[in-house]
């Protein structure tokens, strides 16, 4: 029996809206890996433990980022855009 073996990887797409086309559309995806259990805390009414994670720490410095075409402007989807965006 044959086991395959598949792998995820999440990558983030931002679309930031602005007046006059000044927002931003990336793609970004991260080239080192963070575990972010290691950052994250559970908030509850017994336990009141903070994160006392540095922002340095968990900031990664090392990704790409593919600059897209927007998306969005003020009177809407630019259907244009998402062709391009998409070919």
């Amino acid at each position: 029996m044959e086991v395959n073996a598949q792998q995820f990887k999440a990558i983030a797409n931002v679309e930031s809206i602005l007046p006059n086309g000044m927002g931003r559309s990336p793609i970004v995806n991260t080239m080192e890996e963070k575990d972010y259990k290691a950052y994250t805390s559970v908030q509850a009414d017994k336990d009141k433990t903070r994160n006392k994670s540095e922002r340095d720490e968990i900031r990664i410095r090392n990704y790409q980022e593919s600059k897209l075409l927007n998306l969005y402007n003020i009177a809407g989807i630019r259907l244009r855009n998402i062709a391009v965006t998409t070919a």
